[in-house]
């Protein structure tokens, strides 16, 4: 019967750990149930601002030039002057001429 006991608490703790791991578990779940949530709200706070105040063409235009970045977890725009274009000013039509200041 000693032993018996023994294996008794030992049962008795093994239950009581596992309920306290139920319980962790469980306030960690609502957590990120709670950041899904909010993170939900800002999606669709962000979508609504874009729909009704960004016209079509500039957000393909944005979405182009969006580029996703694994290393940085994040969307990095690239500027619209190093998208395929030169970075060197164009020159005047008439030859020596000055730009206009």
């Amino acid at each position: 019967t000693k032993k018996l006991k023994k294996l008794w608490t030992r049962y008795e703790q093994a239950k009581a750990e596992v309920k306290d791991l139920q319980s962790e578990f469980q306030g960690e779940k609502e957590d990120l149930l709670d950041t899904i949530r909010d993170q939900d709200r800002q999606i669709k706070l962000l979508s609504l601002i874009v729909s009704n105040f960004v016209p079509p063409e500039e957000r393909s235009k944005v979405e182009k030039r969006a580029k996703w970045e694994d290393d940085l977890n994040e969307w990095i725009v690239q500027n619209p002057s190093t998208v395929g274009a030169s970075t060197k000013r164009p020159v005047s039509a008439v030859t020596g001429a000055k730009r206009p200041s």
